[in-house]
């Protein structure tokens, strides 16, 4: 033994112990936990008190804000749509023009003498109306839409001693090419058939008057009607920007004035007149309907 070496001895509060409650604890962690996780009553405290408190509780990655979710999406602007352009069309329409049979009785060199002949014309009931070609003036007294009212008429006139000519408006046909919004090409549609309709009309009102099927209050009152939708018409062609539709708008202008003129004056038109002065309106438009076919060719 070596009487060098010294002992020692562990005083009993320098040992070290193996700390007890340790597994304890774990083992009523364990056991928390299993509760919670498979016993009913443990998923409904679950549920009631434990994740509402785990859930105000922050991510530490996440950033720090006051607004909720909720708020948030009511601060944040909605995505505007973009307005959608209008579909652009283009369409060829034709329009065939319709033959008009015209009566002629005389034409003259100078302007004054188919003046007082007009006037004599309208007091016997027909249109009087001049028709300057090329300082030639010729007088037309009735318009028909169809050969045989011309020739019936014409017949009948030359019994009673008349000398008159008939000739008839070349049926042509005019293509108008449209580009644009589908809107743009039905009001052009629209404003045609108006330009088409409207002498039509007039012929079969004036036909209508000379049997005495229609009188002249109601006749006012129609030609009222088409005035409405001949300015309506032309009120819509404002929309179109295109210089292809400015003969047609030319033509409905020109309805506008002779139908409006005639409004104008009706109180003061003399009863024995008035066939002449209808007849008249009616040729008024239908060579502006024929002229659009001239000038557009």
């Amino acid at each position: 033994m070596d009487s060098n070496r010294t002992y020692r001895k562990t005083s009993p509060h320098h040992r070290q112990r193996f700390p007890i409650g340790l597994p304890i604890a774990l083992l009523i962690t364990v056991g928390i936990a299993a509760f919670l996780a498979f016993s009913p009553f443990g998923a409904s405290i679950k549920e009631r008190f434990i994740e509402p408190v785990l859930s105000c509780v922050k991510h530490p990655n996440e950033p720090k804000s006051e607004q909720t979710a909720e708020t948030m999406a009511q601060l944040t602007p909605a995505a505007t749509e973009q307005p959608t352009e209008e579909p652009i069309e283009q369409q060829v329409i034709s329009l065939q023009a319709n033959p008009y049979y015209i009566l002629q009785m005389g034409q003259y060199e100078t302007e004054s003498d188919a003046l007082l002949v007009s006037a004599e014309l309208q007091s016997m009931g027909g249109g009087g109306y001049i028709y300057d070609a090329d300082n030639v003036y010729r007088l037309f007294v009735a318009a028909y839409t169809d050969a045989d009212s011309l020739r019936s008429v014409q017949q009948q006139i030359r019994k009673d001693g008349f000398v008159s000519e008939a000739f008839i408006t070349d049926a042509k046909s005019v293509n108008i090419t449209l580009q644009g919004p589908k809107e743009a090409v039905e009001i052009f549609k629209v404003a045609a058939d108006a330009m088409e309709t409207v002498p039509n009309q007039l012929s079969e009102w004036t036909i209508a008057y000379d049997k005495q099927t229609k009188t002249q209050h109601e006749i006012k009152t129609d030609i009222q009607g088409i005035l409405e939708r001949t300015q309506d018409a032309i009120e819509q062609l404002k929309a179109i920007d295109s210089e292809d539709v400015e003969p047609v708008r030319r033509t409905l202008g020109t309805y506008e004035k002779e139908l409006s003129t005639f409004l104008s004056e009706y109180d003061s038109i003399n009863e024995k007149m008035y066939a002449g002065v209808l007849k008249h309106l009616q040729l008024s438009v239908i060579l502006a309907y024929h002229a659009f076919f001239e000038g557009t060719e």
